[in-house]
């Protein structure tokens, strides 16, 4: 018989599960802080890779963990502390809404120049139970965080990207119902990437990430701009369900 796979977020979400059934206090939380310590990650890098598959191994050492803990042994294993996580840009709040439903205990920040939006933002979060978990803030990009001590795990971004021409091509479904301000990225599309990327080093922690989808073709250009202010090391592009490239990823660096 062809032994399961499982991918990170599937075994997540049965194992809290399954501690919620058991009765252990911080269900999620306490799923992910033994999948972490099995796997010699953080828990932000869990988040960032939900897909990835586990090996037998990494499967039959996290079962031995989960058995421990069933004995309710305390298992002081680390990386418990609550993530920050900034949805810059959130428009009606889908992004900030998914993760404060999927990561438990998070911060979660979610921002927008819009007021209008963040009015939209703030329902949908209310409708869903969550707007005690999502801190909104009205403001251009930073504006918000400038001179704040905060400093997030994750900063994650869907920001406008449509060059200015193309913006009367684009489906009436989209061009007569979606705000301009949410799509139009300027003369090239790229004015609000390029700002993101200079200025997040800013705001994440040491070890700290940032997401931003965009165009497929603003990808090489956004890599090469993530390397131009030398504040990440590790980066990457990564495909969505069509096989395009739409997103890019990178980790500030350590110190």
């Amino acid at each position: 018989m062809t032994q399961k796979k499982w991918a990170i977020q599937e075994i997540l979400n049965v194992t809290a599960e399954f501690f919620r059934h058991k009765g252990i206090e911080s269900p999620r939380l306490c799923a992910e802080v033994l999948l972490a310590h099995e796997l010699k990650e953080s828990r932000v890098e869990l988040y960032l890779a939900f897909d990835q598959p586990l090996t037998s191994d990494e499967i039959a050492g996290y079962r031995s963990l989960i058995k421990r803990r069933l004995k309710r042994e305390p298992l002081l294993l680390g990386d418990s502390g609550q993530p920050k996580v900034l949805d810059l840009g959130t428009g009606s709040g889908a992004i900030a809404i998914s993760l404060a439903k999927e990561i438990e205990g998070a911060a979660i920040w979610a921002s927008d120049i819009s007021f209008e939006a963040l009015t939209v933002a703030r329902n949908n979060a209310k409708h869903h139970n969550l707007n005690s978990r999502i801190e909104f803030c009205q403001g251009d990009l930073w504006q918000p965080f400038s001179g704040s001590p905060i400093a997030f795990d994750i900063i994650i971004s869907n920001p406008p990207y449509i060059l200015s021409k193309a913006f009367e091509t684009l489906p009436p479904e989209v061009r007569d119902y979606e705000p301009r301000v949410a799509l139009d990225g300027r003369e090239n599309g790229m004015r609000f990437i390029e700002r993101i990327i200079e200025e997040s080093g800013i705001y994440l922690k040491s070890g700290g990430w940032l997401l931003i989808e965009m165009d497929p073709d603003q990808t090489e250009k956004a890599l090469y701009l993530i390397d131009s202010t030398q504040s990440f090391g590790y980066k990457e592009r990564l495909m969505d369900y069509r096989k395009k490239y739409r997103l890019i990823k990178a980790q500030k660096k350590n110190g």
